[in-house]
């Protein structure tokens, strides 16, 4: 098995390498950059904090820091990093939409790489970036009953089914205007006007994004502890508390012991894996932990053949080949299951994940030479669609979950 650990980390650092490129955005001085992966010229905040949490072991080799300086370079006024940037630094978002508010993981990007450098005074110069990010999408994006809404595209699970089957817009959701979007996009505005779901993200309160938020309150108040910032940890925690609190009076369903989107005051009881940041952000109480988890075992829901599926397999929605979001196993979803299992003192049921989303991993890795963007749910294949030499986010399945999950050294 190492043996072809190493021959996959060594075609993931090969990949990454090429696909640095220079990022001369806001000062003289160009600054280097990971890419995203794939054949994507632009950079994300999600797919970069993810890059992040697996390059930091190869941090020698690439450039890990200033991937995540590129997006402090570019933040807004108010301190708001949008979802996705040109290579010149300029947003395609406008933030007046949530299609530009983007999972807040920075500052978990952050963390982990201060575990390997343990360098405490970028924390103490990256703090109150992350800080005032934290507090812009607050500003935009918390709705009236203090959860967070999310767009398909804002959320990077671009085509999962979260309206109820047969839903109809009821027009109270925000139609993307043309002064939301960068010119160069407008061509996009007749495809995103026509799309029901981009007309519900306001009603629609989001289990995933809420659960986000959660956590990197939870994670800035563990930095801020690290820096002497004892208010600021003791505001952060009491966010965290109330926040969990709220998610779990309104998103948890007893009956079926799972987290569900909201539309107004009413659940959509649809099993998606957004659910499972509730168990990384630390809010699920400890009596619901066995219940939640329970479904990760159950071929009806999360237990494909590559875990972790992002729709359950008793979807009607639910695709065999991936169909993108509609099934496929994705390293930065199936990588925050792990972690969130590891959190929660699942250990065991984290290595087993692990091992069979590792064997799928060097399996196709061994039959087609590369790395994909994704996998099928229910045969060890790329995903359909999936695009291949894929670093990015995919190094999380070849370098970080083997090392972090299984034990395995990084020499």
């Amino acid at each position: 098995m190492s043996t072809r650990v190493d021959a996959v980390r060594e075609k993931t650092l090969e990949i990454a390498r090429n696909r640095v490129v220079p990022a001369p955005l806001l000062t003289e001085a160009a600054a280097l950059r990971l890419g995203t992966g794939g054949q994507f010229d632009n950079f994300f905040l999600w797919d970069t904090a993810f890059t992040v949490i697996w390059a930091r072991y190869l941090i020698e080799f690439l450039p890990v820091a200033s991937s995540l300086d590129n997006l402090y370079q570019v933040r807004e006024e108010d301190g708001f990093i949008c979802r996705e940037y040109f290579p010149s630094g300029e947003p395609i978002w406008d933030s007046r939409h949530p299609i530009a508010f983007a999972p807040p993981l920075l500052t978990w990007a952050e963390l982990a790489l201060f575990e390997i450098t343990e360098d405490r005074e970028r924390l103490t110069t990256v703090y109150p970036l992350l800080e005032r990010h934290h507090r812009a999408c607050q500003q935009k994006y918390r709705s009236e009953d203090g959860l967070y809404i999310g767009d398909p595209l804002g959320c990077g699970m671009d085509n999962l089914p979260r309206c109820p089957r047969g839903w109809q817009p009821d027009g109270e959701g925000i139609t993307l205007e043309a002064d939301y979007v960068h010119e160069s996009l407008h061509p996009l505005l007749d495809w995103l006007a026509s799309d029901p779901r981009f007309r519900w993200n306001r009603q629609c309160r989001w289990i995933d994004m809420s659960a986000q938020m959660a956590l990197d309150a939870r994670l800035l108040a563990k930095l801020a502890g690290l820096l002497g910032k004892d208010s600021d940890a003791g505001m952060f925690s009491a966010e965290h508390q109330r926040l969990g609190q709220l998610i779990h009076e309104k998103c948890w369903n007893q009956s079926a012991q799972m987290y569900f989107d909201l539309a107004g005051a009413k659940q959509i009881e649809r099993f998606h894996v957004g659910a499972y940041w509730t168990l990384i952000a630390g809010i699920v109480p400890e009596d619901c932990v066995a219940g939640l988890v329970s479904h990760l075992l159950d071929p009806d829901k999360f237990l494909s053949l590559v875990p972790v599926a992002t729709l359950a397999r008793d979807d009607p929605d639910f695709e065999p080949t991936g169909r993108y979001w509609r099934g496929s196993s994705w390293p930065p979803t199936t990588y925050m299951v792990l972690a969130g299992l590891r959190h929660v003192g699942e250990q065991e049921l984290a290595t087993r994940i692990a091992e069979r989303y590792l064997e799928a991993v060097l399996q196709v890795f061994e039959e087609t030479g590369t790395l994909w963007e994704n996998l099928a749910p229910d045969a060890r294949q790329p995903g359909e669609p999936a695009q291949p030499d894929f670093c990015g986010w995919a190094g999380l399945g070849s370098v970080a979950i083997p090392h972090e999950f299984l034990g395995m050294s990084m020499t």
